[in-house]
């Protein structure tokens, strides 16, 4: 049943975002190449509860610049919610991931929609940001303006 929903849903994105033929393969996954040059692969968890969202951001050399570009990851982890998606290091590929979940529950097409274009947005601003050698901005990277960080939405 979890498969079947996984599937519809799939299709239904696929529909919205112009994409043909959108669906899992034979691993319970399914993999969007975006012209930004960004794939996003989206699975269901094993357990079926949710549905998660990844694309690799890219390689930093170990380097001072790759600790700034860690520092502000954590920085846009430790955002409030909500906040699109969190940032992970993957050692197996010395890659800097960004990734995010649903909860499959009431989760319907406008509502993967609704997170994974902004998901893409943030993906392809830090990685381009670190194409170029510069440090990510944490602009853009919560789901709505005005949800500062402190009290009153004020920022230190």
């Amino acid at each position: 049943m979890v498969s079947d929903l996984f599937d519809t849903l799939l299709a239904e994105v696929g529909q919205k975002l112009k994409i043909n033929d959108l669906h899992a393969d034979r691993n319970h996954s399914c993999l969007i190449n975006f012209k930004e040059g960004i794939s996003i692969q989206i699975e269901r968890e094993t357990r079926g509860e949710r549905m998660i969202f990844g694309t690799t951001i890219g390689s930093i050399p170990p380097s001072k610049y790759r600790e700034n570009v860690f520092r502000e990851a954590l920085r846009a982890n430790g955002l409030q919610e909500p906040r699109i998606g969190a940032f992970a290091y993957s050692k197996q590929s010395d890659q800097l991931i960004l990734y995010g979940t649903l909860p499959m529950q009431d989760l319907t097409s406008e509502k993967i929609v609704a997170f994974l274009i902004p998901f893409k947005e943030k993906a392809v601003q830090w990685k381009t940001a670190i194409e170029r050698g510069d440090i990510p901005s944490l602009v853009g990277t919560q789901a709505s303006p005005g949800s500062g960080g402190g009290m009153f939405g004020l920022r230190p």
